[in-house]
């Protein structure tokens, strides 16, 4: 966090450090200019980035509240609350051709007003047309859909506007449980092989019960599969 004197605003400052090559460099300011032309109320803004000493530096909104990463949501009304927040800024950056690749409860931060935006666009991609098919293999393992985990089964590609409403449904469900949800000895640090395991072989339905989940929250849960998820 830093303070601009003149105006006492807050600010966070990302820190970039170590040598970065010409490509590397290329490819930040690509990812600084995705971030400094969206301009909606649920995405963190990007005011300016520099180069000091060697260390690109970031300038970004500050959200005092930090992430909602560890934090338990049992109250559906405000996690509906939360939930729509998200899906605004889900849908306001894939109608404009980004696609997020890591969204989780630790990039979802929240300010005192309780205000949720979405945060760290470092991996997102910007695409060519709306469904035009992913490669990338950035992001976090715990949070990518199947179908981007086991890339066998679909030439290495994948939708990654579906993949971005996946991880945002395994975060919701995650806040509400105030752990992963899946693999209750798995946790997220677990390999891809052991993940698609248990997402094969849970039932989700199932266990939405046993979480006390209402009916609402169920049938907004339980549409995970790629078929029936939801696009923005």
């Amino acid at each position: 966090m830093v303070r601009h004197r003149p105006t006492t605003r807050f600010y966070a400052l990302k820190v970039l450090y170590g040598n970065h090559d010409d490509a590397v460099r290329r490819e930040i300011a690509r990812d600084i200019a995705i971030l400094r032309t969206a301009e909606h109320p649920v995405v963190v803004r990007c005011h300016d980035m520099c180069e000091r000493g060697g260390e690109l530096q970031i300038l970004l909104e500050y959200m005092d509240g930090g992430s909602r990463d560890g934090c338990r949501i049992a109250y559906e009304p405000f996690l509906a609350h939360v939930a729509r927040q998200v899906l605004s800024g889900i849908a306001y950056v894939h109608r404009r051709h980004i696609v997020h690749c890591d969204i989780k409860p630790s990039n979802l931060l929240i300010d005192s007003a309780r205000r949720v935006k979405i945060a760290d666009f470092r991996v997102g991609r910007i695409l060519n047309k709306t469904m035009d098919p992913c490669n990338s293999s950035v992001g976090t393992i715990a949070y990518m859909s199947p179908e981007r985990i086991n890339t066998d089964i679909n030439d290495a590609t994948y939708d990654g506007y579906a993949g971005d409403i996946w991880s945002f449904g395994l975060s919701i469900l995650e806040f509400y449980l105030g752990r992963f949800p899946f693999g209750e000895n798995l946790g997220r640090q677990g390999d891809s092989a052991a993940l698609m395991v248990v997402i094969k072989n849970d039932s989700l339905s199932q266990n939405l019960e046993r979480w006390l989940f209402s009916m609402k929250a169920r049938g907004f849960c339980v549409k995970c599969e790629k078929t029936v998820r939801p696009h923005l």
